[in-house]
């Protein structure tokens, strides 16, 4: 759906957001209603970003700041530390650093599944046997349900549906991902 219609658009260069979308088809009200909703939304999204960050870099870095400032201030510090340092490299690296970043993150998440895993496996009494047993008595090694029914809430249809409209509006109207997609070369 996304590349039926919304890169076609995007790639023609009538389009620059997905709020121009919006406002071709339905007003300014909406298109001023959907873009500050998109603004409210990510910069909450980012301070929850930055803070959990933060978090992290102060307890790495709090012994060394604690002998110039208070803890309360060290997490200040951490938090400008951390805005500064995507600052300038967002900045200086444009788009290509923002989608090498993207690439590190998902490096990290597939190595940190797949350790988390190992993990996992070597504190469980039995490994994975005990692991195979209880979840093979659980049914949780069928990985799709293709019977049709509206009563069960995970089956593949459901999953195929919901994941359409999902991917629909994550990767065919979210600014973010709309400026990944046209920072490609070809649609």
């Amino acid at each position: 759906m996304i590349s039926l219609l919304f890169l076609p658009a995007y790639f023609k260069g009538e389009l620059f957001t997905a709020y121009q979308l919006i406002d071709r088809r339905f007003g300014k009200v909406l298109y001023r209603f959907t873009a500050g909703t998109f603004l409210v939304t990510r910069a909450v999204a980012e301070g929850v970003r930055v803070f959990a960050v933060s978090i992290v870099v102060n307890i790495a870095l709090q012994r060394y700041l604690l002998n110039f400032m208070s803890a309360d201030m060290s997490v200040v510090a951490s938090i400008g530390l951390v805005t500064v340092l995507t600052l300038i490299y967002t900045f200086e690296g444009g788009m290509t650093a923002v989608i090498w970043t993207d690439v590190v993150q998902m490096f990290i998440y597939v190595g940190g599944t797949i350790v988390g895993f190992f993990t996992l496996l070597h504190l469980i009494p039995g490994g994975w046997t005990t692991i195979h047993e209880t979840a093979g008595a659980a049914n949780k090694f069928q990985v799709f349900d293709f019977h049709l029914s509206l009563t069960k809430t995970f089956n593949f249809w459901a999953g195929l549906i919901g994941g359409m409209f999902l991917t629909t509006a994550s990767h065919g109207t979210d600014q973010l991902m709309v400026q990944r997609l046209l920072a490609a070369r070809k649609p």
